[in-house]
């Protein structure tokens, strides 16, 4: 799998990880890590670095510093790029599953027509949500979501609204209006 452009490797990651299997697929702009999701489970996160050099350990240790007592059960660390020696030595201690170039080429076997045979008529939404409110908006050009802290914008992805009213995201009242129900709407 080719990514030239460093700006698309985190969302076609995001397209990998739902080709793969992985559900509650949350991408992320301002932590440090880049995706979550959820696969037979378990709660997994994801740090995408797009690099021409290989992977260093510090890189590594940041990760696992920064998720120290999360709750995930898995990190991973994604590159298009590869992992030094002492990169994959700290992984192995530290529990980190490493995903390189060679690594995404292999798994994208057989997941690479999931790519390019998408329905049209299927709509997958990017939904831009304010963490703090939980408020969702469907275009990140709304007044309301242009206004939001970085610190509490997240980008997610879902195959239909509903699924994220039913996973507890309310729908802006200007950008998202037609998907408020009538109590809310009342209230």
């Amino acid at each position: 799998m080719l990514i030239s452009e460093k700006d698309r490797f985190r969302p076609v990651m995001c397209k990998f990880l739902e080709a793969l299997g992985y559900e509650s697929i949350q991408e992320y702009s301002e932590k440090p890590f880049d995706i979550t999701a959820v696969k037979d489970g378990k709660k997994i996160c994801f740090k995408c670095q797009y690099d021409i050099e290989a992977i260093s350990e510090k890189k590594i240790t940041a990760l696992c510093d920064s998720v120290k007592g999360a709750g995930y059960d898995k990190l991973v660390f994604i590159t298009n790029s590869s992992f030094s020696s002492a990169a994959k030595k700290k992984a192995m201690e530290s529990n980190v599953e490493l995903w390189d170039r060679n690594t995404i080429d292999r798994m994208s076997i057989g997941v690479m027509d999931t790519f390019k045979d998408e329905k049209p008529e299927e709509k997958k939404y990017v939904l831009t949500v304010n963490i703090s409110s939980g408020t969702f908006h469907l275009d990140e050009a709304c007044r309301y979501a242009e206004n939001m802290k970085e610190e509490n914008k997240k980008t997610i992805y879902y195959g239909e609204i509903e699924t994220a009213m039913a996973d507890g995201y309310k729908p802006c009242s200007a950008c998202a209006a037609e998907y408020k129900t009538t109590e809310e709407n009342n209230g």
